[in-house]
């Protein structure tokens, strides 16, 4: 690369390769302690010359292309480190049963929507799916089944920065991500990145609510929304309040679909909406946050999760079979009802149960419910 203001990149670029020699030398061994971790990990690194090239250096090199070289080096062997936490993870029985059901439930919503694989699922101590790395880390420890539909939110995320669809600016046809491209213009607008964080949250919600249906937000209501906190924002992530909103509205309008005929769907999000609004009504009167900037991108969010075809394919469907599943969930689901479907009856039937609190049979049966529901899951994950 040669002196000046690249001495400090030329040191990078060689602590990088080195990085990346070291990631070659462990796929072998990480693929004796998990081969399917080794697989992911070989598919994800791929051939390592063009960018190893490009961090060597040549002239006419620029600042720029040496920096975004040497951004996409570092991107990757944190990527590798994160494939190396996965496995200690599993070696220790740190990240449980849900870990791998969600990998594979994320599996096949990329199969189904002819998406890119996520690079892996991982256990961390929050949640939080990287843009440049495409791992998905979940909360541990975990509420289980009835948490899982918290990795479609996290898969949200990484659908928004991989859907890319073929656009023309200036008579120059071009690939853009519509998701990234609105929230990156509105932050750009605004001078300040909370638009494209808050975005980015508001279209996760949406795609959850879509694509889980209403277990996402029945789950959000029960565990992961405090009523208490409901008009609290900070930098990341907007206000439950509005976070609830867009999830609501999502769901109403799948339920207004010609499929839906028995109304099940409708009257599922109606009980939840009221159980929501009985939770804020219990708490201090408050505010929701202004931000125009926000609520000026929300209904194109909501338009992409509604019409994309991509997320069209895996949109939730079937509530009136989760309600006939619901009533008692069997032991065994037709080949062709998906995980969401499963997950959403599962849920009725928790409620049901719910509804009949009290001895110590209530809990053994959700014990029972809850192994019951996994192993639906992992067939149908693994399946379709």
């Amino acid at each position: 690369m040669g002196g000046g203001p690249f001495e400090q990149a030329e040191l990078r670029a060689a602590r990088i390769r080195e990085g990346l020699r070291r990631i070659r030398e462990a796929i072998p061994r990480l693929s004796q302690l998990d081969p399917e971790l080794g697989r992911r990990l070989q598919a994800r690194v791929g051939p390592l010359d063009d960018l190893e090239k490009r961090l060597s250096g040549h002239d006419g090199d620029t600042p720029d292309s040496v920096r975004k070289a040497i951004a996409d080096g570092e991107a990757l062997v944190g990527e590798a480190l994160a494939f190396v936490t996965a496995a200690a993870a599993s070696w220790l029985g740190l990240g449980g049963q849900t870990i791998s059901l969600a990998q594979a439930w994320l599996d096949r919503l990329s199969r189904d929507a002819g998406l890119p694989l996520v690079g892996l699922v991982v256990p961390a101590s929050t949640e939080y799916t990287g843009m440049h790395d495409q791992v998905v880390r979940l909360l541990m420890p975990d509420d289980g089944v009835w948490g899982l539909p918290v990795a479609v939110h996290e898969y949200g995320h990484f659908a928004a920065s991989v859907l890319a669809r073929r656009e023309s600016e200036g008579g120059i046809p071009q690939d853009a991500k519509p998701v990234e491209k609105l929230l990156y213009e509105t932050a750009v607008a605004e001078e300040r990145p909370k638009p494209y964080w808050h975005g980015h949250e508001l279209f996760a919600d949406a795609f959850a609510a879509a694509v889980a249906g209403p277990a996402y937000t029945r789950y959000c209501v029960e565990y992961r929304f405090d009523p208490a906190r409901a008009y609290d924002e900070n930098d990341t992530h907007p206000c439950f309040i509005r976070r609830m909103n867009v999830q609501l509205q999502v769901l109403e309008a799948l339920g207004r679909r010609p499929q839906e005929w028995g109304g099940y769907l409708a009257a599922e999000v109606a009980d939840i909406r009221r159980s929501w609004e009985a939770m804020i009504a219990t708490r201090e009167p408050g505010t929701v946050p202004a931000n125009p900037a926000l609520d000026s991108v929300r209904e194109r969010l909501v338009d992409i999760v509604l019409n994309d075809p991509r997320i069209r394919q895996i949109h939730y469907g079937g509530h009136t079979t989760a309600n006939e599943l619901g009533k008692k969930l069997p032991q065994s689901c037709p080949a062709s009802v998906t995980p969401a479907v499963i997950i959403n009856a599962a849920w009725i039937t928790r409620m049901s149960l719910a509804a009949d609190p009290g001895d110590d049979r209530a809990a053994a049966a959700l014990e029972d419910l809850a192994t019951r529901t996994e192993l639906l899951l992992r067939k149908a994950c693994t399946s379709g």
